[in-house]
């Protein structure tokens, strides 16, 4: 009955080392070492129960030892293991020493009394047992065995509190593991007969140990990866020594490089002008001596793109270099994907372009035509909405220069302001006309009207422009057309604002409205000279204007003064009868979005009518023809020529004067007519359009290039000849 215990359990223990290595666990090595010790544990056990005299008993006494001594210490290790606690390296070398230290007295039985003083052979049904008496080294076997056993209960108890990274089957397992072995212990101890129930113990702690590991390899992310990595066929795999001897490489590799195949293992690549050597070996050397060069590098074979990536292989238990592992993926699917979300990126980026500048001219559009709305109704301050707009263009190109405030860091907030200037007085619209064209100055109850037109104007853009997606635009219109007649000592309207609470962009507005106005001529005033004009505005630093806005405005006098003389006018204007018949001419052409094109047809009548106007009355004519080209000598694309075509055009039409004109007459060139000027005069437009399309162009292949004519020297030297 107590033979075929033991037999049974040595049995037991060998299908359960099979079935481990059936299964094909990739798990480190203390686990196949504990199935192996289990059975020579319980062979060990057989041994002993079938031995005739005291010297077989001690021998099986000495195998049985031999598998018990390390038990304890392999099952620590596995739930150490299982638990995902990293056991230092030091401390596993010197456990095992100790072990070692146990193993040899525990083997010292007829050599020596240490572990046991005495020893005799009994029978108890039928089996052989040994009684022992036990020597003071069997209690360091005893405080060793407890010692594991206590600390795999610590570590049970710690992974139930971080069951994040340990499985709470895991646990449990590990718990029933602990709690079989340490019972079995105590019972066999305590148990009046002495029979071997360890065995069973070490069995049943297998047998839950494997059924738990079937699912514990899902947890192993290395053993998993390497798995799916060996078997994925869309993959190719190179090793490499250290010192780049050729080691081995999978079939896919072996299909994007055939020469491989011919490759002598652990020799190096010799064969300089293959595509393997090329593209593979040379980049590898490069890796090995320049810290520049990236792990990862793309290939192509025909069609077919590949992205190459490389790792280090460390080896033996101080992890030393040994060598380099290279993986090839199919990348062609993704590369083709990314061009095709970078063609749709494009295309849509493209057109939300176009839109978006369509967008933008239109809302352009809406705004000058709002400032024309002014101006028609004004009969006294013609032209003073455009001339503000580039007073206020030079002022706020100083103060970033001076860099006084941080808003004007952004080209878009002084766009905006430049654009919201020409409806700073939108409110106008509605004074009565009767006090807006009163060619004297107003009586007290009319002044007190005409006061209203900033509040007035807030109100106007408030009904019109806030629903504006650009919400900055509008928020600085607003406050321009709101708080331009406020002063920085709090004595201004409507609303008595001072210092630093006026918006800056009214700040600005501020100088350049008063300086237009001292500057031009009114029915009740005569125009100031420009020296007496910046005299005033100097005078009123720290009063009515903010003190660092003077000083920007001092600093940039000259250009000031150079605008205003430009924008004077010293000839006969252009009547509502002359622009009627000039803009007969000019017809929308769709080939050309956002542009007017003169009809080749209508050209020769177009310049003939503005030499007979010119001649009529005594001004001069020039024409500037602007031409877009490649700096490369290579034809424009149509989207270079739609996006550089916006940009001249608003470069054009901010630089220009109330009585010129420009028209788009081709997909790359735009003419600007200019009546009743001199040759500074020119100089100064050609400039402020080239710099102002310089700003605006971000496009480095386009050049600008312009020429000027005078159609009536030109037409008088060809009579003379």
């Amino acid at each position: 009955m107590l033979m075929g215990y033991y037999i049974g359990m040595a049995l037991l223990a060998l299908l359960l080392l099979l079935l481990y290595i059936g299964c094909g666990f990739h798990l480190r090595v203390i686990y196949p070492l504990a199935f192996a010790l289990t059975l020579m544990s319980s062979l060990g056990n057989l041994a002993l129960a079938m031995s005739t005299t005291i010297e077989e008993a001690l021998l099986a006494n000495r195998i049985t030892y031999f598998g018990a001594v390390f038990l304890g210490f392999f099952l620590c290790l596995i739930v150490l293991d299982l638990c995902r606690i990293k056991t230092p390296r030091a401390l596993v070398i010197l456990l095992t020493a100790l072990n070692f230290a146990v193993l040899i007295f525990a083997l010292s039985p007829g050599y020596s009394p240490l572990y046991y003083k005495s020893q005799e052979l009994m029978q108890y049904g039928g089996v052989s047992y040994l009684t022992k008496t036990y020597g003071p080294m069997h209690n360091c076997y005893l405080a060793l065995w407890l010692g594991y056993m206590l600390v795999i209960f610590i570590v049970i108890g710690f992974s139930i509190f971080r069951q994040q990274l340990v499985s709470y089957k895991t646990v449990i397992t590990l718990g029933l593991i602990a709690a079989c072995n340490t019972v079995f212990y105590i019972a066999e101890r305590l148990a009046g007969i002495p029979i071997e129930l360890m065995p069973l113990s070490y069995c049943i702690s297998e047998i839950l140990l494997l059924a738990r590991l079937r699912s514990i390899s899902l947890y192993d992310v290395s053993t998993n990866v390497a798995k799916a990595a060996q078997n994925r066929t869309e993959n190719g795999y190179l090793t490499f020594t250290a010192d780049l001897k050729f080691v081995a490489c999978n079939e896919f590799a072996a299909k994007v490089f055939p020469e491989i195949l011919h490759q002598r293992i652990d020799y190096p690549v010799t064969d300089e002008g293959s595509a393997f050597h090329r593209e593979i070996i040379q980049w590898l050397r490069q890796l090995q001596t320049s810290e520049d060069t990236l792990p990862e590098k793309r290939i192509s074979h025909g069609a077919q793109s590949f992205k190459c990536s490389v790792c280090k292989i460390y080896e033996g238990i101080r992890d030393r270099y040994a060598g380099l592992l290279v993986e090839i993926c199919d990348d062609s699917r993704q590369q083709n994907y990314i061009k095709m979300i970078e063609n749709f990126n494009d295309t849509l980026e493209k057109e939300v372009s176009r839109k978006t500048s369509y967008l933008q001219q239109m809302q352009e559009d809406i705004i000058l035509s709002f400032a024309n709305i002014v101006e028609s109704r004004d009969h006294v301050t013609g032209g003073h909405n455009k001339r503000t707009s580039g007073y206020v263009r030079i002022l706020a190109d100083q103060m970033a220069r001076m860099k006084l405030f941080p808003e004007l860091a952004d080209e878009t907030y002084i766009k905006d302001m430049c654009m919201a200037a020409p409806l700073h007085d939108i409110g106008k619209i509605a004074i009565p006309d009767s006090i807006l064209n009163k060619p004297g100055k107003y009586e007290p109850q009319e002044y007190q009207v005409m006061k209203k037109h900033p509040l007035l104007g807030g109100n106007i853009l408030d009904e019109t422009l806030s629903t504006l997606e650009d919400q900055k635009y509008y928020q600085i219109a607003w406050q321009t057309a709101m708080y331009h007649h406020e002063r920085w000592d709090g004595a201004g309207y409507p609303t008595g604002l001072a210092g630093e609470e006026i918006p800056l962009c009214a700040r600005v507005m501020a100088i350049a409205d008063v300086f237009d106005a001292l500057t031009s001529h009114r029915p009740y005033k005569d125009e100031f000279t420009l020296e007496q004009a910046f005299d005033i505005i100097e005078e009123g630093k720290g009063a009515q204007f903010d003190p660092r806005l003077v000083d920007a405005f001092m600093a940039c006098r000259a250009e000031f003064a150079a605008f205003c003389i430009e924008q004077r006018e010293t000839g006969t204007r252009l009547s509502k009868d002359d622009l009627e018949s000039l803009m007969q001419t000019v017809f929308y052409e769709e080939d050309y979005s956002n542009a007017y094109q003169v009809s080749y047809s209508e050209w020769g009548r177009f310049v003939t009518y503005l030499k007979k106007l010119a001649i009529r009355n005594k001004q001069n004519m020039y024409l500037i023809m602007f031409t877009l080209e490649s700096k490369a000598k290579r034809p424009l694309t149509d989207e270079q020529k739609r996006v550089a075509v916006v940009n001249l055009k608003l470069a054009v039409v901010s630089s220009l004067r109330s009585s010129d004109m420009t028209t788009q007459i081709s997909a790359t060139q735009r003419v600007i007519l200019l009546l009743n000027i001199d040759q500074s005069g020119i100089r100064i437009v050609v400039e402020r359009i080239m710099d102002s399309f310089a700003r605006q162009n971000t496009d480095e292949d386009i050049a600008l290039r312009y020429d000027i004519s005078n159609p009536l020297k030109d037409e008088a030297a060809a009579k003379g000849a």
